[in-house]
């Protein structure tokens, strides 16, 4: 699981000034809030992970398998995460 979160931040597609704004916008706002999603995907995925139980989520991120968690990320939320990976649906590795 360390893999895959090392490799969601190595390919970061959220512009940084992106980023920077969302931040200056929490540091400036003083309600709490727990998520301040930013970037395409943010949202979806939020909505993602709302629609299953806690349980769930723990089951899918204890996958030990990283093509079995691909698999089912894919099922779930449409995006295939192997390019994060260095890999194709294929499990051929991408130079």
């Amino acid at each position: 699981m360390l893999r895959r979160f090392a490799a969601s931040l190595s390919n970061a597609q959220v512009p940084a000034e992106l980023v920077g704004d969302k931040i200056l916008e929490i540091a400036e706002d003083p309600s709490p809030k727990l998520r301040h999603p930013v970037g395409p995907d943010a949202e979806p995925f939020i909505a993602w992970r709302e629609g299953m139980s806690d349980e769930d989520w723990i089951a899918l991120n204890g996958l030990a398998d990283d093509e079995e968690w691909a698999a089912r990320v894919e099922a779930d939320f449409g995006m295939d995460v192997r390019p994060f990976f260095g890999k194709t649906s294929a499990g051929l590795v991408q130079q």
